[in-house]
């Protein structure tokens, strides 16, 4: 005899489910995440900014045209 379920309790399986699920813009902002994490390129050029930043070595930006 197959095991039954009822709607209520189908629905609050399914509440629950959606309530722990990773939405599509969460995983893309944990793989954009991962991919700058694991390029040593890229965080080496994070780590000399964050070096210029504290001395200083800073500009100040008010248009496209000063970049």
């Amino acid at each position: 005899m197959p095991d039954t379920i009822s709607l209520s309790d189908l629905h609050k399986e399914l509440k629950n489910i959606e309530a722990n699920m990773v939405t599509k813009q969460e995983m893309n902002r944990f793989i954009e995440s991962v991919a700058v994490l694991s390029s040593s390129k890229t965080m080496n050029q994070i780590r000399k900014s964050e070096k210029d930043i504290v001395a200083g070595r800073i500009k100040g930006i008010k248009s496209v045209r000063d970049i």
